[in-house]
């Protein structure tokens, strides 16, 4: 049995207002609950995947950067999610983890290349 814990997450609606989630428990059940994060903000999803990657959840932060390279971020973040990925399986992951994200990325990078 896990130690119990206390996690806080940051989200800011598309209506400017800032919340804060506190969770106490078990990290692992938490994460099983599976929350529905709508961000439209690079930094927020680079945040997350700092805060699971700090906590060592490697899989879970390998989560978080997968489904941010699908989303259409505010400001080129996009790009700039996928760029993070590569990085962090570079860093955390291994070779197989670093082909399967850069096949998954190297489209969007593509056309945002071919649209400058």
């Amino acid at each position: 049995m896990g130690a119990s814990t206390l996690c806080g997450l940051f989200l800011i609606f598309p209506n400017g207002f800032l919340r804060m989630f506190v969770f106490s428990g078990c990290y692992s059940c938490i994460t099983h609950q599976k929350p529905i994060i709508l961000l439209r903000y690079y930094e927020s999803w680079a945040s997350f995947a700092l805060m699971e990657r700090s906590l060592r959840n490697i899989r879970e932060a390998r989560g978080v950067y997968k489904r941010a390279h699908s989303r259409k971020l505010e400001e080129g973040g996009q790009v700039a999610a996928c760029m993070d990925w590569l990085k962090f399986e570079r860093e955390e992951g291994g070779p197989e983890d670093y082909l399967a994200a850069a096949l998954k990325v190297e489209p969007i990078i593509e056309e945002a290349t071919a649209a400058r």
